[in-house]
C-alpha cells in the first residue's frame, strides 16, 4: 500500500510518501478504523520508527493543537535506552481522534471513506490518502 498526505492549504506534501503492506487478515476488506490503526502500527513499528512516526501524527494532528489552544504531547517510552520509540496505542488513539474530529480526511484508492467501522476494499496497490484539513478563521 501507497501512503501519502496532503494539506489543502500547501502544496508540499505533510510527510514523505510511505510504502507499507497492506493489512493480512482482511481478504481485501477491513473496516476504516482497523486500517487506520493498521497504518499507524506499520508506521510506527517501522525502520526509523520515531521520526517518521512523530512526523505523520504531527502532520495529522496540527490542526486539533491549534483548535484547542494547546500543545498535543506524545509521550516516548524508553527502548532499551537506545533512543525513543513511539508508543503505538497513544499514537493510534491520537490519529483516530483526530479523525473523529473531523481534522482530516481519508482516501482509499480516490473514493472517500467517512465512516470508522464501514468497510474499505484493498487491493494490493491500494492507495491511501490523509489530507489535512484547513481552519478557517473569522467571525
Amino acid at each position: 500500500m501507497i501512503i501519502t498526505g496532503k494539506a489543502l492549504d500547501s502544496s508540499e506534501p505533510l510527510f514523505e510518501q510511505l510504502s507499507i503492506s497492506p493489512p493480512v487478515a482482511c481478504d481485501g476488506e477491513i473496516t476504516l478504523g482497523k486500517l487506520i490503526s493498521h497504518v499507524v502500527c506499520e508506521i510506527v513499528a517501522g525502520a526509523s520508527a520515531t521520526e517518521h512516526a512523530q512526523r505523520f501524527i504531527r502532520a495529522l494532528t496540527a490542526s486539533e493543537t491549534e483548535l484547542n489552544a494547546k500543545r498535543s504531547v506524545l509521550k516516548t517510552s524508553s527502548d532499551t535506552g537506545c533512543g525513543q520509540r513511539l508508543n503505538v496505542d497513544q499514537a493510534t488513539a491520537i490519529v483516530l481522534k483526530a479523525f473523529v474530529n473531523g481534522l482530516f480526511l481519508i482516501v482509499v484508492d480516490r473514493a472517500e471513506q467517512r465512516e470508522l467501522h464501514k468497510p474499505v476494499q484493498l487491493r494490493p496497490t491500494s492507495e491511501m490518502m490523509f489530507i489535512r484539513l484547513v481552519l478557517l478563521s473569522g467571525g
